[in-house]
């Protein structure tokens, strides 16, 4: 039940701080571009889009302390509390080293890069110059001191106490996000911006250090600093930061080969469609994110090895429903109405119906991997085929990069790219990876069609209301009509969740949830 609680309210969290950031997001975008000019906030796009980097940097270590303290939660002996302690301590430290390397490094280049960036950008005023020059120091002397700390967030995924995390850094969002309202009305200049978005993101992550630092075990003692414990996490993590460099080629090369052997306008025209795709696949895989502490948890815990096998099959095929379920649910207003989520992700920038068809493929691919693999992937990594998972990725990437090249030559339309995505997609997370998960685990195919096709009969008055509304569009106004259409498919989805979805110990579960809080609030 407590690995249950903490699933429930890390997926919970996770939503809300995904909601959250992308509401205060959005409206600090609008602030900032009206306030600051284009030179000062190119700047500021600039800077902040290099943070997406620093997972490259984590070179799987945070993975791998995740997987440590996560089976120390299920096998809570003196062995397991010691690694937990010299782990933690170790992979700090280690942070901190790499910390100051790259404060070497910024030190020696730092000067040559920004005048490179200066020029490029025509950026000639001394006076200018040295103000971004300020901005840019503020900005990576905050973003190294966060560095070693991001490790905790990851502890306490593996705690399942993820949710303090995710509420922390949702009132830092919502924070941020009035400072810079508060800045655009005092007249602020980029340099206070600056010193207020990096306060707001280096505090949460102080705090999140806090908390977890809060548990003896946990806290960095540099006398705890041990090789041998490194290096017995080395190859795990070496794999997670592979399977993690893969997944960001998969991800991130088509701009490039779009620009490459296109052209430059092409890339904003793909653009919308993979902003669509990568969208879905945020509100799709919150929960999937929790599985890694559990299934580590479960492993470690178990008796025997009969005992192990049926909690992780369980696991499994309860997340595999849950999945489905969540996938179907949410993609059904995108595909119904493609052209009404373009619109409201793009205003009235005009597309061409290639954009169209990219959003279709880009979805679908997306769909299969949330569908077929995204759970089954993450219980390999923690239960000892972290090599596998690797070799499935790094397959999925030269596969894509080979298609989407090929076809973008034979074509010349961003189509090509697209369904050089969506047939590895097809093959790699439909197929290959849940048969290798179906011989890890023992598990028959038609457990695993069962507990996809009871997701998937749970999303049809989802899928009922969709159809309805994109043949009776009440709406004349297609943004209008779009969200409209998303908010009655999230009101129809539920009855069909709680009767088809859901079995009868999940309905007692919520039902025993919602008697509580009445009597707490009597």
């Amino acid at each position: 039940m407590s690995l249950l609680r903490g699933i429930l309210l890390g997926t919970a969290t996770n939503y809300l701080k995904v909601v959250s950031r992308a509401v205060c997001g959005l409206i600090a975008f609008r602030l900032l571009r009206g306030t600051l000019g284009d030179a000062d906030f190119g700047f500021w796009v600039l800077l902040w889009s290099t943070f997406g980097f620093m997972v490259l940097v984590d070179f799987g270590f945070g993975y791998a302390v995740g997987k440590v303290v996560a089976r120390a939660a299920g096998d809570p002996t003196p062995e397991a509390r010691r690694a937990v302690r010299a782990v933690v301590a170790s992979v700090f430290w280690v942070n901190a080293a790499l910390t100051l390397v790259v404060a070497l490094v910024c030190v020696l280049g730092g000067d040559r890069l920004l005048a490179y960036l200066f020029t490029q950008s025509g950026i000639v005023d001394p006076a200018q110059r040295a103000t971004l020059s300020v901005v840019a120091l503020v900005f990576v002397v905050g973003m190294l001191a966060s560095y070693p700390f991001g490790l905790f967030r990851e502890v306490l995924r593996a705690r399942h106490r993820l949710h303090f995390a995710n509420l922390v850094d949702t009132l830092g969002s919502i924070v941020q996000t009035a400072l810079v309202a508060w800045g655009c009305h005092a007249g602020w200049t980029l340099h206070g911006f600056m010193v207020a978005g990096i306060a707001t993101t280096l505090v949460p992550i102080l705090v999140i250090a806090g908390l977890a630092m809060r548990d003896a075990d946990l806290r960095p003692d540099p006398r705890r600093f041990s090789p041998r414990d490194l290096a017995s996490i080395g190859a795990f993590s070496l794999y997670a930061y592979l399977t993690t460099l893969c997944s960001q080629v998969t991800s991130r090369c088509d701009a490039l080969l779009i620009a490459h052997l296109h052209s430059l306008p092409a890339v904003a025209w793909y653009a919308s469609g993979q902003k669509l795709a990568e969208t879905y696949s945020l509100l799709a895989q919150q929960m999937q994110g929790m599985l890694a502490a559990t299934s580590a948890h479960l492993d470690a815990a178990a008796r025997d090895q009969a005992a192990r096998g049926e909690a992780l099959r369980r696991l499994l095929l309860v997340s595999q429903r849950w999945a489905v379920l969540l996938g179907a649910s949410l993609i059904v207003p995108l595909l119904i109405d493609i052209d009404g989520a373009l619109r409201v992700l793009n205003g009235d920038a005009s597309l061409i119906q290639a954009s169209a068809t990219v959003a279709w493929l880009l979805l679908t691919a997306t769909a299969c991997a949330v569908a077929g693999s995204s759970c089954g992937k993450e219980l390999l990594m923690m239960t000892g085929h972290h090599r596998a998972v690797f070799v499935f990725s790094l397959i999925e990437a030269i596969a894509k990069l080979t298609l989407a090249t090929w076809l973008l030559v034979r074509w010349h339309s961003i189509v090509g790219a697209a369904l050089g995505s969506l047939l590895p997609a097809l093959v790699i997370h439909l197929i290959a990876v849940p048969w290798y998960t179906r011989r890890v685990f023992a598990l028959r195919w038609r457990d695993l069609f069962a507990a996809a096709g009871r997701g998937l009969a749970g999303s049809v008055g989802a899928i009922a209301a969709g159809l309805a509304w994109a043949a009776w569009r009440p709406l004349t106004h297609p943004t209008a009509d779009f969200l409209g259409g998303c908010a009655v498919v999230a009101v129809a989805m539920l009855p069909g969740w709680w009767w088809l979805g859901m079995v009868e110990s999940e309905r007692a579960h919520v039902r025993g949830w919602g008697q509580r809080l009445a009597r707490r609030s009597r």
